[in-house]
């Protein structure tokens, strides 16, 4: 009779090691895909916040240059910048404090929907989606230019006697 060879253990993964690494693979795989897709989406809305933000500040800066200076009341428009259409509103308050006046910039992408579509019935600042919000002051009591420099400097001072 011939010996009988001992039976060697086959070294490697069983089935079940195999599938096991796998679902902890597709686990891993789909918490980066889902890490990934949410920074990129974080990304998008900074940026477009900070060009809403950039428009806004630009209208209170024309609105401060602008002649003659605008009256309380709301005003919308469009405008373009960085190569995109943006939408703004802007509201012109008056404080009760002569020669001053407060300007509220809002911004939203020209493509947004209003949100009033969706909800009838709603104010103003819901039916404007917007990506920011900026805010400035207008003086109106500064005095016409002229052609006349003032003197920044002060007069001396008399001497003190002790």
């Amino acid at each position: 009779m011939i010996p009988q060879q001992p039976r060697r253990r086959s070294s490697g993964f069983t089935l079940i090691e195999v599938v096991v690494a796998m679902f902890v693979i597709a686990i891993g795989v789909g918490a980066l895909l889902t890490t990934l897709t949410s920074s990129a989406e974080s990304v998008g809305r900074l940026r477009d916040k900070s060009l809403a933000e950039w428009v806004a500040l630009n209208r209170i800066s024309e609105i401060r240059l602008s002649m003659p200076l605008p009256g309380p009341g709301v005003t919308t428009g469009e405008t373009d910048y960085a190569g995109a259409k943006w939408r703004w509103r802007q509201e012109v308050i008056d404080q009760d404090v002569a020669g001053m006046l407060r300007i509220d910039v809002a911004v939203a992408r020209a493509t947004a929907a209003p949100a009033h579509a969706a909800n009838p019935g709603t104010d103003q600042d819901k039916e404007f989606p917007a990506l920011t919000k900026a805010y400035g002051f207008l003086g109106t009591g500064v005095g016409a230019p002229n052609d006349v420099d003032p003197s920044w400097t002060l007069p001396p001072r008399p001497p003190t006697r002790p």
